[in-house]
């Protein structure tokens, strides 16, 4: 791999310890190896993988080898499609888009997290490329998510990004972002997309976003708050997917290495469900909008023991909403 170049005259006399941290700051959930002119991607960090003490023995219960299916996983039921972690969510949003010919779409974002940090794509003309190898990198292609994703171009924290990059969306994408705690004075704004550089990388630029109050060349929108009926006031025309990390339910680990899978009491549980609950109550008028449900499990932040109630408690509600059986499992 060629690697990407430092900037050598702004590295120039930095103890490499110092290098390691600014680089840190850009690759954020990407690994890299470093030597004195160059940085090397060599994956996504899997750091969150190993918090959970129970998550390898879960997965292994329904035969998954989470090292090698964290990025790969899929299974779908009919309008539901569950994940392991939520990067190929991307895809699946990607190929939702295609369908729609040009007309908008919604995804009402249920997550602790935004998802929307920048990639480490580059751009080349109207292409996405990896920096290093200059693979296009297209949104429809669900192999191409799988290598981003394994190669660390694209991570579980920014794969929303690159959908405002796809030359192939000719609506627009507004993210309606419920959390559980989200920013005070939180207020819709525009989404841009941008390339951003960075001065220790010697000419490597990066598709981004850029959020803001112009319309001039704006391909989305944003809202984050913590209230199902205010994500979904004022929305625009257009069809809606729904997606569902479990952290936004329980994020008892957060991918932090200092925290211990929860062990709820009873009325802990039952609050958890009466905001369940809540959440389909408030999106019942808005039920023939929704064309798909992605839910990720989100291992490393929703540890692995609460997995099974708190899917079987997304099936029940689901067929109950949407007057069909739906199974949501990874068995």
């Amino acid at each position: 791999m060629p690697g990407l170049a430092l900037a050598t005259n702004v590295v120039s006399g930095w103890p490499k310890k110092r290098i390691e941290a600014a680089l840190q700051a850009i690759f954020a959930s990407s690994a890299f190896d470093l030597d004195e002119t160059t940085v090397y991607l060599t994956g996504p960090w899997r750091g969150y993988l190993e918090l959970d003490p129970e998550l390898q023995v879960t997965c292994a219960r329904y035969g998954i080898d989470i090292k090698d299916e964290a990025h790969r996983f899929l299974r779908a039921d009919g309008p539901a499609s569950l994940i392991l972690c939520d990067g190929l969510s991307g895809w699946i949003i990607a190929s939702k888009i295609a369908e729609l010919d040009g007309a908008d779409l919604i995804l009402l974002h249920l997550d602790d997290h935004a998802d929307m940090m920048p990639t480490l794509l580059s751009k080349s003309g109207a292409s996405l490329v990896d920096p290093e190898t200059s693979a296009i990198f297209d949104p429809a292609n669900r192999q191409d998510w799988v290598r981003a994703l394994t190669r660390g171009t694209v991570s579980i924290g920014s794969y929303l990004t690159p959908l405002f990059h796809w030359q192939k969306m000719n609506g627009h994408l507004h993210i309606r972002h419920l959390r559980p705690t989200p920013e005070p004075d939180a207020i819709l704004v525009k989404i841009v997309p941008v390339v951003t550089s960075h001065s220790i990388l010697d000419g490597a630029e990066f598709a981004s976003i850029q959020f803001g109050n112009s319309r001039r060349g704006a391909k989305g929108s944003y809202k984050q708050t913590s209230d199902v009926k205010d994500a979904l006031a004022d929305l625009p025309d257009g069809k809606m997917l729904v997606h569902i990390d479990l952290d936004y339910f329980l994020n008892d680990l957060n991918g932090m290495p200092d925290q211990s899978p929860a062990r709820l009491s009873t009325d802990e549980k039952r609050a958890i469900l009466s905001r369940m609950d809540q959440f389909f109550d408030g999106l019942k008028d808005t039920a023939e909008r929704i064309l798909h449900w992605i839910i990720a499990t989100s291992p490393g932040f929703c540890s692995a023991r609460h997995w099974s109630w708190l899917l079987d408690a997304l099936s029940t509600r689901l067929s109950s909403f949407m007057n069909q059986p739906v199974k949501v499992s990874l068995g």
